[in-house]
Formats: C-alpha cells, structure tokens, sequence
C-alpha cells in the first residue's frame, strides 16, 4: 500500500510540474479549450484621442502594447471585425504585447499585405513557449494555449517587403488552473495524510 501511495504522490507532482503550449490554427477548437476569454477588437479606439495612426501603449487594462498603433480597417482583406486594426507603427519591427500578469491563451485574428508573420508567445524568463507562421495575403488566426504562463508575445514581419501586420482581433484569456491536476494532487495528498493518521 505505501508503493501505491507513493506512486500516487509521485504522479500527482509530476502532474503539476510538466508544462506544456499548444498552437492552433482554427478559432473555434481554440475557444473550445479556454475557460474564459477577453477579446478586444479595437474599435472603440476610433474616437479621439485614439484616431486613426494613434499609437497604443497601454489602453487595455493589464496589457502593454510596442510598437503598435491603430488604423482604420480594411487593409490587406482584414474583415473580421471592422473598421480598425492594430498595427505596427515603423513597418518593419514587430508588435509586441505583454502582459502584466500570465495568461494562459493568446490569439489573433489578422493577416498581412505582401510579408508572411511569425506569432512567438514567451514566459516569464523569456524562453519561447511556441511559434506559429501566418501565411500573407489571407486572414487566418493563430492561438496558443500555455500551462507555463504567456508574459509576451510577439508578432514579426518574415522576410518583409513592406513590413505590415494587421491585426484585427486579440483574444486573451488568464490563467486557470486544470481541474484535472488540482484533483491528482488533492487525491494523492489525502491519501499520504490518510495513511499517515492511520499509523
């Protein structure tokens, strides 16, 4: 029995340690997997002060934006949520976005006019959680999902002509815990206590 129990210690901790980041490529089946979400769109940056070519900093509670300013919609086939996008301000660095505290989902819907993109999320001590390339010319979405905490992430022009990124809705959704895990480590812990008082 002491085996068992300690098994069960052992795989409730393991449970709880690994890490793991999954790219997606389709909104639905990215939604399907987060428990809650925030998705801002950016029109309400239309009016003044946030008129189009207005960089955005940190109008968004908990985020920081670089190198990213609002534009009115329309550019490159962006038609998810019209009129505005966000986009990068000098063409040829990329947005960034960072969090104030991890999140455990990041996804965009965008597209580009002449470049493809790279979409990178990174943790806390910057280490690169995943990377996914969006093709140019098409409105396509990219998500991760993270277990380890998402701090930043970061959208760059590949190999850029004109160096443009449109993005036209973020969807972030904050940290949960897995139940599934929570509930290993609780029944493990219960046991080890159970044997234990028993002795």
């Amino acid at each position: 029995m002491k085996f068992i129990l300690t098994i069960l210690v052992l795989f409730s901790l393991l449970a709880v340690t690994q890490a793991a980041t999954i790219s997606f490529t389709d909104q639905a089946t990215f939604l399907s997997n987060l428990n809650s979400f925030e998705t801002h769109n950016f029109d309400n940056f239309a009016a003044n002060p946030f008129n189009s070519g207005s960089p955005l900093t940190n109008e968004i509670p908990g985020i920081t934006f670089e190198n990213a300013r609002v534009t009115i919609g329309g550019n490159g086939g962006t038609s998810q949520s019209p009129p505005n996008v966000l986009v990068n301000a000098d063409l040829v660095n990329p947005i960034v976005i960072n969090f104030d505290n991890a999140v455990n989902g990041v996804g965009l819907f965008n597209t580009s006019l002449g470049d493809a993109e790279r979409f990178e999320v990174f943790d806390a001590q910057n280490n690169l959680l995943g990377s996914l390339d969006l093709p140019d010319q098409v409105i396509n979405f990219g998500g991760f999902i993270s277990d380890e905490g998402i701090k930043r992430a970061v959208i760059t022009p590949i190999a850029p002509t004109n160096g443009s990124i449109f993005i036209d809705t973020l969807t972030v959704s904050t940290t949960v815990p897995e139940p599934s895990t929570y509930i290993t480590m609780l029944f493990g812990l219960a046991l080890f206590f159970g044997m234990k008082r028993k002795k």
